[in-house]
């Protein structure tokens, strides 16, 4: 449903470290108000539930990690009341020291009310997929500032 690509100046290894740096992650979350439950050592089966406060109301998200490969790609699968999410992460090494990240992301409705908010999110679709790649292009640049100060 939405998907973007950056291109990053730092190795695909690093970058990679720094996507699966999950100690890390789990903090920001926690910063933002969320509480964060990780389950198991990281690797395929790796779960995370997330409880946090959305647009005025308690949410409850559960994530796995359904794929893993070292320095090349990562794919989650994530429920929230009556949605399934899939998220995917490749990395494709340019050169030594540049990487090309691909993300995309889709959705599933698996009730009528969130066929209706998946519905008018498709209608908005274009300013969704704006955000989005602004996110990513924001993530990227984080990854890069940290290479070029380590």
């Amino acid at each position: 449903m939405l998907s973007t690509q950056e291109d990053i100046s730092a190795p695909a290894s690093f970058v990679f470290a720094r996507l699966t740096d999950y100690d890390n992650l789990e903090r920001l979350a926690l910063r933002r108000g969320a509480k964060v439950t990780r389950s198991g050592q990281i690797g395929v089966g790796t779960t995370w539930t997330a409880e946090f406060r959305l647009r005025g109301k308690d949410r409850k998200l559960k994530g796995t990690l359904v794929e893993y490969v070292a320095d090349e790609k990562l794919g989650y699968e994530a429920r929230i009341k009556g949605m399934e999410f899939s998220f995917s992460v490749e990395l494709v090494a340019l050169s030594r020291s540049r990487t090309r990240m691909v993300v995309g992301t889709n959705a599933k409705a698996k009730t009528l009310t969130a066929r209706v908010l998946l519905q008018s999110f498709k209608l908005a679709r274009q300013r969704a997929q704006k955000r989005f790649a602004n996110r990513v292009s924001d993530w990227a640049e984080t990854i890069e500032d940290a290479y070029s100060g380590s």
